[in-house]
């Protein structure tokens, strides 16, 4: 409903045709966030997922990464916003992730903003793969980190057909706009 605050954290793992839409706001601003004791929570934390829609909510003050996407298929991320001036309070990080659409999303962070990366599946050990990631019309503002990413931390050697196209990066304050 809009302006309605959800103060929770969006988990799901082997789930297929997940569907959250807004028009309200996740709210992290409540959850504890130490990374020495490993608390810190990530309000949307979806892992071997499939056909997946995200849209038209915001993600404010997370306590740890805002969206994070592992070894998902078939995800389409539309109209999101990220508010997040936290330590380690990257945006959308997707990891080993393929077909996913990123359009339309507004992203003002402390760490990185848009990142794709490659990790070991944990199920099987096998090195992770990437592919057909589009970034499209988003605007960013980034405090500390890179607006957008490829590949910091990666293990896996595929990572093809990914594009940033029609990005624009208000303000990055400290490391490259986008790095490689």
């Amino acid at each position: 409903e809009e302006g309605a605050i959800v103060r929770a954290k969006l988990r799901a793992s082997d789930a297929y045709n997940v569907s959250v839409t807004g028009p309200g706001f996740l709210d992290g601003s409540t959850f504890d966030r130490s990374v020495k004791r490993g608390t810190t929570a990530v309000p949307v934390d979806f892992s071997f997922c499939h056909n997946v829609t995200l849209s038209d909510f915001a993600c404010l003050d997370p306590a740890g990464w805002a969206f994070n996407m592992f070894f998902d298929e078939g995800v389409a991320m539309k109209n999101l916003k990220v508010i997040s001036s936290r330590s380690n309070g990257d945006g959308i990080s997707l990891q080993s992730c393929k077909s996913v659409e990123v359009d339309g999303c507004f992203l003002r962070t402390w760490d990185d903003s848009l990142v794709v990366k490659n990790y070991v599946n944990w199920r099987n050990g096998a090195e992770g793969e990437t592919s057909s990631i589009c970034f499209s019309d988003c605007l960013i503002i980034t405090d500390l980190a890179q607006s957008m990413e490829i590949g910091y931390e990666t293990i896996g050697e595929k990572m093809e057909d990914i594009s940033f196209l029609d990005i624009t990066v208000l303000h990055a304050y400290h490391k490259p706009v986008f790095s490689i």
